[in-house]
C-alpha cells in the first residue's frame, strides 16, 4: 500500500493558495541562531524559507552550493539546511566546506533520497527530513540540531 498526503505545499501553491504554516517559535530555539538555506528547487526553497522566517530564523539563502559559499553572516552560521543533490556542488560537499569555516556548524540535509544515500556527510549534527516534508518535520530537525549545539555537542 502506498499513501500520499492529500494536499502538499507544492500542490497548494500551484493552485494559487498560500498554505497556512505553523509557527512554533516557542518550541524552536531560534533566538540568536543563523540558518543558511540552500536548495536548487525554487518552490521548495520558497516554502522552507517561509517556514524559517515565520519561526524567527535569519533569512539567508542560496540556490546552490557554489552560491552558498559566498554567503556570509557577521556572527557566523550556526545551521546549514541543504538539499543533497544540486547542480554545481552536492550538499554533502558544501557541508564539508562550510564546516571548515564554522567548526560548530550543524547540518540538516533535505532530500528525496534515503539517508543511506547521503554519503560524505561531515561527522555529527546531520538530520534528514525527506521530501516532501512539512513545516513540523523541518522544524523538528532544526530544533534537534540546534539543541545539540546549545548543549555543547
Amino acid at each position: 500500500m502506498i499513501l500520499f498526503p492529500s494536499v502538499g505545499p507544492a500542490a497548494v501553491q500551484s493552485e494559487g493558495v498560500t498554505p497556512a504554516l505553523p509557527v512554533v517559535a516557542r518550541q524552536t530555539p531560534a533566538g540568536g541562531h543563523t540558518v543558511l538555506l540552500v536548495e536548487d528547487e525554487a518552490s521548495v526553497r520558497s516554502y522552507a524559507r517561509t517556514v524559517l522566517v515565520r519561526n524567527g530564523f535569519a533569512d539567508l539563502e542560496a540556490a546552490d552550493g557554489v552560491e552558498a559559499l559566498t554567503v556570509t553572516a557577521p556572527a557566523g552560521i550556526d545551521l546549514l539546511v541543504t538539499d543533497v543533490v544540486m547542480p554545481r556542488m552536492r550538499g554533502t560537499k558544501l557541508a564539508q566546506r562550510l564546516s571548515q569555516r564554522y567548526p560548530r556548524l550543524r547540518t540538516v540535509f533535505i532530500s528525496g533520497y534515503s539517508e543511506q544515500a547521503v554519503q560524505g556527510a561531515p561527522a555529527g549534527g546531520a538530520r534528514y527530513p525527506q521530501k516532501p516534508f512539512d513545516a513540523p518535520q523541518l522544524l523538528s530537525a532544526i530544533r534537534s540540531a540546534l539543541e545539540e549545539v546549545a548543549n555543547g555537542g
